[in-house]
């Protein structure tokens, strides 16, 4: 049964307990200035870093930054499932990147730029929502994070010369 979009959106959640794991992100972004598309995961109980992906599309086109950090998920996690994971992204996840962290099992996502921020400045996207896809997902609920540290992840999207 797909979820009401309003049950998996958190605005009201206090930013300021995602700077940390938004700053890695950012910080993993910042390898690929062109297209800064950074990605970390992080074990919520104890903060620990488990993995992380930069946009490595130059080398294959499915290299978006959370496929990358989903690809490095340790055996453990794959194996266990992602529940108590948190994955911080610098961009709303794309429709491929949403459905591999679902698929994944990852019941939080946390981004610091939308879409609609994207295609603002250019950078060509899908219109479907990451909290689109969230709701049409039976499996496992989804929560998504939006516009932490929004300001500064647009400007390393407004900064990138390949759009």
């Amino acid at each position: 049964m797909a979820r009401s979009s309003r049950d998996l959106v958190h605005y009201d959640l206090d930013p300021s307990e995602h700077v940390h794991g938004m700053r890695l992100a950012i910080e993993a972004a910042l390898e690929n200035p062109a297209k800064p598309f950074g990605a970390v995961i992080i074990e919520r109980a104890t903060g620990r870093l488990v993995a992380r992906g930069v946009n490595a599309t130059d080398r294959g086109v499915l290299l978006h930054g959370e496929v990358v950090a989903l690809s490095a998920l340790p055996l453990e996690w794959s194996q266990a499932g992602g529940a108590g994971l948190s994955l911080y992204t610098t961009a709303e996840p794309c429709v491929m990147c949403q459905a591999a962290i679902l698929w994944a099992g990852i019941d939080e996502v946390v981004y610091g730029v939308s879409v609609p921020d994207l295609v603002a400045l250019g950078w060509r996207q899908f219109s479907l929502r990451a909290i689109d896809i969230a709701a049409a997902w039976s499996h496992h609920p989804c929560r998504i994070v939006p516009d932490v540290l929004r300001d500064d992840c647009l400007r390393l999207f407004e900064a990138a010369a390949v759009r």
